[in-house]
């Protein structure tokens, strides 16, 4: 196990090293949502959140969308235009 091994990096190296990792995951991420701007994609809605009023759901390309309705959407397969946030 690396944990037990006797050659460790230095704690503020780890942390670096972390937060250059999360910031390129966040640039990636950004870029990968931006191909799908304005584009038709599938969607299935899973959950409601009543203080917003925004319906949740994941597109077959693993975006994040929120939705409005007034009709109950929750659990249904639809098409809508994403936008990126």
């Amino acid at each position: 196990v690396a944990s037990k091994m006797s050659q460790q990096i230095e704690n503020k190296v780890k942390k670096k090293r972390v937060t250059r990792l999360i910031n390129l995951g966040e640039k990636l991420k950004e870029k990968y949502e931006e191909q799908f701007d304005n584009q038709v994609v599938d969607v299935i809605v899973e959950s409601y959140n009543p203080k917003t009023k925004l319906y949740k759901g994941y597109s077959s390309n693993y975006l994040e969308v929120s939705l409005k309705s007034e009709k109950d959407i929750k659990g249904l397969f639809l098409k809508t235009i994403y936008h990126k946030n």
